[in-house]
């Protein structure tokens, strides 16, 4: 779920302080759901997808799920 998804389901937050806190490649990862496979990557997407199972996320609910991976970064700012 994306920052702007949570704004709009109720989740009180100021944007634009976030924004002031980070880069923005840092925030677009951090709070938007997106991800950059380049040369700063520790791990390629396929290497992240090949650590788990096909069948890891496969649940048997109708309840709408969400989760993620924090794979770590490999140097602070």
């Amino acid at each position: 779920m994306d920052i702007y998804r949570a704004i709009a389901d109720g989740h009180r937050v100021d944007l634009e302080e976030l924004r002031d806190l980070f880069d923005a490649m840092t925030f677009a990862q951090a709070y938007e759901c997106r991800f950059f496979a380049d040369e700063m990557s520790l791990l390629s997407p396929a290497e992240v997808r090949d650590a788990f199972r096909d069948d890891a996320l496969d649940m048997n609910t109708s309840a709408e799920l969400s989760g993620g991976t924090d794979i770590g970064r490999w140097r602070c700012r």
